[in-house]
């Protein structure tokens, strides 16, 4: 049995939050090693101080000034498997966070199960967004939109930043 090695960093000012998402990680995700910062300046310091391979990232906390601090996390750390994990689901909010450049952005408010299916979802390679974006009809009906499959590793490369700017031009489209 292989050893994990990975690493993750949870940047969220819920002590609450933090503690429930590091259980996930461990048990379910297999990361050996989770990080907490409790704001952004934090979360800055220890992704330069460590090698991380997801940093799951409130979107509104200490120091930080919403899906904009975003960018600059995304060209410090390009290969960074970025996720968005917030109260909101407003479908504003998931187009900067994707145009900011993350790998996928999980509503709080989806559940333990959902959750923990979205995250392994863009650990995997996929871009994962919430339903709030869909189109009224789908909406209802759907738990997730999986915006789509990607086979590489999750960074961020090139191609899936024309592909992030794809998504939101196609999703904005669709309202």
């Amino acid at each position: 049995m292989q050893v994990s090695t990975k690493t993750a960093l949870i940047v969220d000012d819920d002590e609450f939050f933090r503690l429930a998402l590091r259980a996930l990680l461990a048990s379910t995700l297999g990361f050996s090693e989770i990080l907490e910062a409790e704001n952004f300046d934090q979360a800055i310091a220890l992704l330069s101080e460590k090698k991380i391979d997801l940093a799951v990232f409130d979107l509104m906390m200490p120091d930080m000034a919403g899906p904009g601090s975003l960018k600059g996390v995304r060209d410090h750390f390009p290969d960074l498997c970025l996720v968005i994990s917030a109260a909101s689901d407003r479908g504003e909010d998931v187009l900067l966070a994707l145009q900011a450049g993350v790998n996928g952005y999980i509503p709080k408010s989806i559940g333990l199960e959902k959750f923990s299916s979205a995250l392994k979802q863009i650990v995997g390679g996929t871009v994962y967004v919430p339903a709030s974006i869909a189109s009224p009809s789908t909406a209802e009906s759907a738990d997730e939109i999986v915006a789509t499959a990607v086979s590489e590793a999750p960074a961020l490369t090139p191609g899936r930043k024309t592909f992030s700017h794809s998504l939101c031009t196609a999703i904005r489209t669709r309202k």
